[in-house]
């Protein structure tokens, strides 16, 4: 029976951090679950380096990295210009599990995307409509309680199925309309993740989560933003986007590049456009503990009490052996 460790947690609680050490102790490779990171030359801005990592030893190359002769699966691995999804993001992910595997190691899932995770684990359906460019485009445009009443004319029922946390994600809601614009309803146009078949099967799956509380949080992720908008690393990448033609539309409209941009183009001081950037992370943040408290497999840690990585090793070796 392969094994599969799933660390979530929200921004800035330290989960690839925890895999990289439990690496020391499990023949596994990671395989990131991050929307972002998967983009090639934005490394600080998506957070796949910090302000510690000055000395680590990176080789990049196509859909990961090695950091320090630890294997990273899922960076790096579309350009800019492309737009990501979950369809994409299940076929890549079920193709390094099944190369790690049947090399006879294990894998520790890792991110802070959890409709990605979700998905892959067959505990939410995900999309086999393709994607109408030129319809989600228009929706960008949409207020949110305009595309809450879009969906409900196309699909009441499914509607009123949805929970807090997705009734305000605009990206989930205009996927759900783009599927129901194409197939009818949103039901039909959803095919469960093909890992699903694996879970329960031959894949044993471990969830462990990190928290604390949001102050701490919030503490953690201003020091992040603040020390990130001081680096040279943060204009160039900004640079970069703004320089290219046909960028991702979701990566631009999304936290940190939004505000950055308005910011080179002299629409905002830094000020103004670290404050709302804070803001917004802030609420992700507490999106992302909204969307992972409905697991009630995971087993939560706090990372502000004494010890809590020796516990989780503890906790993984234990379930390893």
């Amino acid at each position: 029976m392969r094994k599969l460790l799933v660390i979530v947690g929200p921004t800035g609680s330290g989960k690839t951090s925890l895999a990289l050490n439990l690496l020391d102790k499990v023949n596994a490779e990671i395989v990131s679950a991050d929307s972002r990171q998967v983009y090639k030359r934005l490394d600080y801005i998506t957070n796949k380096l910090g302000a510690n990592d000055d000395g680590l030893n990176i080789k990049r190359r196509d859909g990961f990295w090695i950091q320090d002769g630890k294997a990273i699966n899922l960076y790096d691995v579309v350009d800019i210009t492309q737009t990501y999804s979950v369809s994409r993001f299940i076929k890549d992910a079920i193709g390094v599990l099944d190369t790690l595997w049947s090399s006879g190691k294990d894998a520790f899932l890792v991110g802070g995307t959890g409709f990605y995770i979700d998905a892959l684990l067959g505990r939410v359906p995900f999309g086999n409509v393709p994607a109408d460019n030129d319809l989600r485009a228009n929706l960008l445009n949409y207020e949110l309680s305009r595309l809450q009443s879009r969906l409900k004319n196309l699909d009441e029922r499914f509607f009123m199925q949805l929970s807090s946390s997705e009734l305000q994600n605009k990206q989930r809601l205009i996927r759900y309309i783009e599927i129901a614009t194409y197939a009818g309803n949103v039901k039909s146009g959803q095919e469960w993740s093909p890992l699903k078949t694996r879970i329960g099967v031959d894949v044993d799956v471990k969830h462990i989560g990190l928290k604390a509380n949001n102050a701490m949080l919030y503490e953690k992720s201003d020091k992040w933003i603040d020390w990130l908008t001081k680096t040279t690393f943060f204009k160039k990448e900004l640079s970069l986007v703004k320089n290219t033609k046909n960028v991702s539309e979701t990566l631009i409209k999304g936290m940190i590049f939004r505000e950055g941009l308005d910011w080179l183009d002299g629409k905002m001081s830094l000020e103004e456009a670290k404050s709302i950037m804070k803001g917004r992370l802030h609420r992700y943040i507490r999106s992302q503990l909204r969307w992972f408290g409905y697991n009630k497999q995971i087993d939560w840690f706090d990372i502000s009490a004494n010890g809590w990585r020796q516990k989780v090793e503890e906790k993984v070796l234990r379930w390893y052996s």
